[in-house]
């Protein structure tokens, strides 16, 4: 059963890895056109959303992981407006 629940627990890394990619993309494309901005948002708190939960399970740190979900709530947040505001 530790085998299996390791496996799941990795699939979190990969996933936090895979958005970080994503979030760095988007900040590249970002400087060239202004547009990507909320795609960059979206994936920059799906970005903190996987760090809190591997700082929760891998290092077993409440402070950081707490400060990552409350950034990562604003940050979706203000990509939501961003989306209705055009």
């Amino acid at each position: 059963m530790k085998k299996e629940e390791n496996n799941h627990s990795k699939i979190t890394i990969y996933l936090q890895l895979a958005t970080t990619l994503f979030t760095i993309l988007f900040a590249i494309l970002y400087l060239v056109n202004r547009k990507f901005i909320i795609l960059l948002e979206f994936f920059l708190g799906i970005d903190f959303i996987f760090m809190a939960i591997n700082n929760r399970v891998f290092y077993k740190r409440k402070g950081l992981t707490l400060f990552y979900i409350v950034f990562a709530v604003i940050t979706i947040i203000i990509g939501i407006v961003g989306v209705f505001n055009g």
